[in-house]
């Protein structure tokens, strides 16, 4: 009676195939939760920006401080993260908020997310930036960035990352990086 099994050659044409797929998917699979990220980094500009007019209406200016804007993440009160463990999502003073927590931790040590501060720059012209920070072997480095006077976010790299520059001219929807626009902060 003949032994039913695999051989050894078919196990290694199987693990192979498999390693082939996984090799295919993986960046794929990377770029779809960089996108999210992103995404989640856009519904908070877009709230923060609705918040900020409503302190203007109230208070006839902007403010950069998180904690008194009236519509904010529930982890600007919070000093530490979500786990009961860790550094907080606020910076020292107040200003800039990390998505993912680790206010006061070195950039590799931090979770990847953004760090969403308000800006003023050349006497009332307001912006929200969100710095794609964390994770140590950081493999994007963009910003994003939404004048309070204009509809657009835009995506500026970091040129010497050749992801960022790929994730950019796609959030842009351009071709290539030359077509990218230029940072609208002065």
């Amino acid at each position: 009676m003949k032994n039913r099994g695999f051989t050894l050659i078919e196990t290694l044409v199987v693990v192979l195939i498999v390693a082939i797929l996984a090799a295919v998917g993986w960046p794929s699979y990377q770029r779809f939760i960089e996108r999210m990220r992103m995404a989640d980094a856009l519904v908070l500009i877009g709230t923060e920006r609705a918040a900020q007019e409503r302190y203007r209406l109230s208070k006839h200016q902007y403010t950069k401080y998180w904690a008194k804007l009236d519509a904010v993440p529930v982890e600007v009160h919070s000093p530490i993260n979500t786990d009961g463990s860790g550094k907080g999502f606020l910076s020292s003073d107040g200003t800039v908020f990390y998505t993912r927590g680790g206010a006061e931790l070195d950039d590799a040590e931090r979770k990847p997310g953004f760090a969403v501060k308000f800006e003023e720059l050349d006497g009332g012209n307001w912006f929200i930036t969100a710095d794609r920070v964390g994770g140590a072997w950081g493999r994007y480095k963009y910003t994003l960035v939404r004048p309070f006077e204009d509809t657009r976010t835009f995506c500026i790299p970091d040129l010497t990352h050749e992801d960022s520059v790929l994730m950019c001219t796609d959030f842009m929807g351009v071709d290539t990086p030359e077509e990218l626009p230029a940072d609208p902060r002065p």
